[in-house]
């Protein structure tokens, strides 16, 4: 008998089916003078239910939508989140330095535009101090555009590309990879080095020129080969 977790029809099915296999398993193989196993059976059964409740919320409303951007020198690398109502910035660790999530709530304007709220959350402290990354980041009492695989600050234009649509264009590689103006898979860029020899010439760009030359597959900055 196979399980699913996703929508409610399916939880319900799930509920029903754990239950009739431990139904079958007391009342049926085991007689039924034995209530130490069937009191038993019960505990294990409304576990298995609890568990099951609650692996399915977590596959239909527990996931995040990420964003990622350009950096600038003055910042850490860093992405952005949206789950439900709240908008999350996470800025990735390093060394000693753990990772630091700050949330806000948004507030829908129309089916592809909102707002981040000013008041946070959360509460990051560094020594005592509380500090507003969000603020810090330039994301409070923002308004945002929502567009297909990206997020656009209307105030001054950065982009925020959905990391799931970036690296199905990359792969496994961190920055696009073009020659002659076409994008080339680290594979291929390594054929026309050996081919093209000392005749080629390459230069990067940085993620804010990349995008701009390339769009969203160039966020995270390129290597042009020509």
């Amino acid at each position: 008998m196979v399980l699913k977790a996703g929508n409610q029809d399916d939880i319900c099915r799930n509920i029903v089916a754990v239950r009739q296999i431990f139904i079958n398993f007391v009342f049926v193989k085991v007689p039924r003078t034995q209530r130490l196993i069937r009191w038993r059976s019960e505990i294990m059964l409304r576990w298995l239910i609890f568990i099951l409740l609650t692996g399915s919320w977590l596959a239909v409303g527990g996931q995040r939508t990420y964003f990622v951007t350009y950096q600038k020198d003055s910042e850490m690398p860093h992405r952005i989140f949206l789950h439900g109502d709240t908008i999350g910035l996470e800025i990735k660790g390093s060394g000693l330095m753990p990772t630091i999530v700050s949330e806000r709530r948004i507030n829908r304007i129309s089916d592809d535009l909102f707002t981040i709220e000013e008041t946070s959350i959360d509460s990051n402290r560094n020594d005592g101090v509380r500090i507003d990354y969000m603020a810090e980041y330039g994301l409070s009492g923002k308004t945002f555009r929502q567009e297909e695989s990206q997020l656009i600050d209307i105030s001054n234009g950065r982009p925020y590309v959905n990391e799931d649509t970036l690296n199905s264009i990359l792969g496994d590689f961190p920055m696009l990879i073009t020659f002659k103006g076409k994008q080339v898979s680290p594979h291929e860029a390594d054929s026309i080095r050996r081919i093209e020899g000392e005749r080629l010439k390459s230069s990067t760009l940085s993620g804010e020129q990349a995008y701009n030359a390339f769009g969203p597959a160039g966020i995270k900055g390129a290597i042009i080969m020509k």
